[in-house]
């Protein structure tokens, strides 16, 4: 509404109340000015929540994605079939109390820190924990090197064991990318507050550490 319209409004309000209220019919004419706006987009507020939504479970998916060797099927396995998990331990550890607390705190890592990606709990540093399982679980049971008949053709043990090396590898490198982000600003950022959470469900989130 023009200013000179709701000024006389006002005055002429004001000469049967004794006094002018310009503030309080600005506010009354901003506001209809308002509603008139929302009524001419009535889809636009739920557009915008299914967007929010949408976004939301993304995220979320693509991190079930990240986890989902561990939490839930290398953890339930560890568990539906504990002692072939002990006797694969005992590949690299020959003491069976050594191999039990490999699989127990295996079992741990996997299941506390998918949690923590999953819910954005300090998800930087559980995926940077998780980045070195992988690294080491591969070092310890995935020794292509050691297998005599790594063959390029043909049948070979030693070239499967070479590519179930290559994928725990790979997704190493998934976590450190979740860990590090893109950029040396958000390595930095992890360096100086490696619990802070990325704030995943977060809208307008950047990728830094806050």
């Amino acid at each position: 509404m023009p200013r000179f319209l709701i000024k006389g409004l006002a005055h002429r309000s004001g000469n049967d109340r004794g006094t002018p209220d310009v503030v309080g019919l600005e506010r009354k004419a901003a506001f209809s000015s308002r509603s008139l706006r929302r009524s001419r987009k009535p889809g636009a507020a739920g557009r915008r929540r299914r967007q929010i939504v949408l976004s939301i479970l993304i995220i979320f998916a693509v991190r079930c994605l990240l986890v989902l060797l561990f939490l839930p099927f290398s953890a339930l396995d560890k568990v539906l079939n504990f002692k072939q998990a002990i006797s694969q331990a005992a590949e690299a550890f020959p003491l069976r109390s050594l191999a039990i607390v490999a699989i127990a705190g295996g079992f741990g890592i996997e299941v506390v820190m998918s949690l923590a990606i999953l819910t954005g709990i300090a998800d930087r540093l559980a995926a940077f924990i998780l980045a070195g399982y992988c690294l080491v679980t591969a070092l310890l049971w995935k020794q292509f090197w050691k297998i005599p008949d790594f063959r390029l053709q043909g049948r070979s043990r030693g070239r499967e064991t070479f590519w179930d090396f290559l994928k725990n590898v790979a997704l190493a490198g998934g976590f450190l990318l979740l860990t590090f982000g893109t950029s040396a600003s958000a390595v930095e950022s992890f360096l100086a507050h490696p619990l802070a959470s990325s704030h995943p469900y977060r809208l307008g989130n950047t990728g830094g550490i806050r």
